[in-house]
């Protein structure tokens, strides 16, 4: 089966609503949920009538807005009023700092409430995970992902490990336009599930595997770059993997919304064109008769 997978739904009313075109016009079939989001129960009621046919995944978040939890038990990874204010790399620094339990610590506290605001609220069983920017890949993040996933004792099927094969990219001539800077992520990416996979290869064995793109050309997941990637899918299909496709469909157009945002990474991505090239790409690649 090949997921065709979009990230960041219920962030806004009409954001999610951009995304919801993409599943009634285009090939999508799965979305990732803003658990911390305000729009949280409108967006629930905009996917009901949907809610069977799409592959609903925890979007978990330690970069964008506010926390669930009371600021002052997890000053580490908020400022005063509550927001996010940690970057990836420093997250990854605090993976080998003096401080690593209390961000341990304090990130479980934070992903325990938004894993079960949306379990609770979306009924989602059994329950599936990624994360905002691939944050739960960094080392202390996934390490407090599974323990709250053991302590809570949570039925979790999947967990996304963007792991990606450069040489299919290479095979099928769909490297163009590969920014440097996707480049250095997918390798980091790519070390930092090596380590993750090792380290709980007993707890993930026993969940459902995905071969993932996205990352090689996040930000510009266009027609041509997903057609041509398509090949290499099917021909993973045919041999039984399951392939999940990340793409980022969801344009903030509207100002009121855009002044919410509190990361200048997500204002400036979330507003960028990028956005309404990778819903074309999905509407578009709803002719393509033979996925």
């Amino acid at each position: 089966m090949i997921e065709f997978h979009a990230d960041d739904f219920g962030l806004f009313e009409h954001q999610s609503q951009r995304i919801l075109e993409c599943y009634r016009n285009g090939v999508l079939n799965g979305i990732s949920v803003m658990p911390n989001s305000e729009y949280l129960l409108q967006s629930k009621k905009l996917l009901e009538p949907y809610i069977d046919d799409l592959a609903v995944t925890v979007h978990l978040n330690l970069v964008e807005g506010h926390c669930l939890s009371d600021p002052s038990d997890i000053e580490l990874i908020v400022n005063q009023d509550g927001v996010f204010n940690n970057s990836f790399v420093k997250l990854l620094l605090a993976s080998f700092s003096p401080r690593r339990k209390k961000y341990l610590e304090q990130i479980c506290s934070e992903l325990k409430e938004q894993i079960v605001r949306v379990y609770t609220l979306f009924d989602q069983k059994p329950l599936r995970l990624d994360s905002h920017v691939h944050y739960h890949m960094v080392p202390v993040v996934f390490d407090a992902l599974m323990q709250v996933i053991d302590e809570e004792n949570l039925p979790v099927k999947y967990v996304r490990i963007p792991r990606e094969h450069f040489g299919d990219y290479v095979s099928v001539g769909a490297l163009s336009g590969l920014k440097p800077i996707n480049l250095i992520k997918t390798i980091i990416l790519n070390i930092l599930a090596m380590r993750n996979l090792y380290k709980y290869s007993n707890a993930l064995g026993g969940m459902e595997k995905k071969v993932f793109y996205g990352v090689v050309h996040s930000g510009n997941m266009c027609y041509e770059n997903v057609h041509k990637i398509l090949k290499k899918c099917q021909k993973r299909v045919q041999h039984g993997q399951n392939i999940e496709i990340l793409f980022h469909p969801g344009s903030v157009l509207e100002a009121a919304d855009q002044a919410k945002l509190t990361s200048k990474d997500d204002l400036s991505f979330l507003t960028d064109d990028g956005r309404k090239t990778e819903a074309a790409a999905l509407i578009q690649l709803n002719g393509d008769v033979h996925i």
